[in-house]
């Protein structure tokens, strides 16, 4: 089972791995990248596209809500 920071972690990672694959990856590790982001291949690229930056931005807001939520939880804490 995939855990929760897999799930937020995944695209990020994947954005990543795809930075380095213009110049570095093979093609099989190109294909794993576009895999963590979930992102659908057979979309035309301006999809591709906005869908990649719809996961990046969804999982740093997803990050925020994280650490926003353990602040609250510290502050309740110390009441």
């Amino acid at each position: 089972k995939e855990s929760s920071a897999q799930k937020i972690m995944g695209p990020l990672v994947g954005i990543y791995k795809l930075r380095l694959a213009d110049a570095h990856l093979p093609s099989s590790e190109t294909e794993e990248a576009l895999a963590l982001t979930g992102i659908d291949q057979k979309a035309p690229y301006v999809t591709q596209g906005y869908q990649l930056l719809y996961v990046c931005v969804s999982s740093l807001f997803t990050i925020y809500e994280v650490i926003a939520h353990w602040e609250r939880e510290k502050i309740e804490k110390n009441r």
